[in-house]
């Protein structure tokens, strides 16, 4: 069916989409959407697209039949091929993206937004620095500041430097606080954090906010009280801002 999602990540890495919207181009344009939930295993070690099915936001504007949106699984991640890099050459799992969006009769490859989620944020803003085709980006609960992460985050340092050999260099170019300037004026950024956190510091994104600002970036940056790493708590706030976002700077 036209318009449906195909989808595909890993549990361990959460999640980046790309929202397209609907070509007008074509008087063909097809206007009823199906979604259909994959008969995948609920293994946490499996793809499952449940982040998907509970964004109110994305549902709805799919639903409505004003965007595709696509995803990708990165490599090492489950039941995919290669090696986890963790920001490193598998951010080409999502710019190859791109190409394929461009073949889809009904998507506007010249209005994509990325959305990425914890690490998601990491590789959406990675990959914004590279690429010329984002027209805007919702980001949350994203780690910004790796190398913080020493005290911050003393288990998931060790997961960077034991499990993925990440070196120190390695953790800078991963960081996105490292390197606002280098990122495109144009895009309009949406940010969404929980004060409580328990994943992803909000020590990061206060960094963030500070560079963004201090570079004339176009943002909106949204921390919420009492909220920790998914937003659930504010579920219906956040599907708001989302649904806001994507129909002034995408649609």
């Amino acid at each position: 069916t036209f318009g449906s999602c195909i989808l595909g990540f890993s549990m361990l890495q959460r999640y980046l989409f790309a929202i397209v919207s609907l070509s007008l181009c074509s008087v063909e344009r097809p206007f009823n959407f199906t979604l259909k939930k994959p008969a995948w295993s609920s293994s946490s070690l499996e793809l499952k697209p449940t982040y998907f099915y509970n964004n109110k936001g994305l549902l709805e504007l799919v639903r409505d039949g004003k965007v595709i949106v696509f995803a990708s699984n990165y490599r090492g991640s489950s039941l995919s091929e290669g090696v986890d890099e963790y920001g490193g050459n598998d951010i080409n799992d999502i710019i190859n993206m791109y190409p394929i969006i461009k073949k889809y009769k009904f998507a506007n490859h010249k209005r994509v937004c990325v959305y990425g989620w914890s690490r998601g944020a990491m590789m959406a803003l990675l990959v914004n620095k590279q690429v010329d085709w984002i027209k805007c980006l919702i980001i949350g609960g994203g780690i910004y500041d790796l190398k913080s992460h020493k005290v911050l985050r003393p288990n998931a340092y060790k997961m960077y430097v034991k499990d993925l050999s990440l070196k120190v260099k390695d953790l800078v170019d991963r960081s996105a606080v490292r390197w606002v300037d280098k990122l495109p004026k144009k895009v309009h950024m949406l940010i969404l954090h929980g004060i409580d956190d328990e994943i992803s510091p909000v020590e990061d994104v206060y960094k963030l906010g500070n560079e963004l600002k201090k570079n004339n970036m176009m943002y909106k940056m949204i921390i919420y009280k009492n909220d920790s790493h998914s937003l659930y708590n504010n579920i219906n706030e956040v599907a708001k801002e989302v649904k806001e976002w994507i129909d002034i700077y995408l649609l």
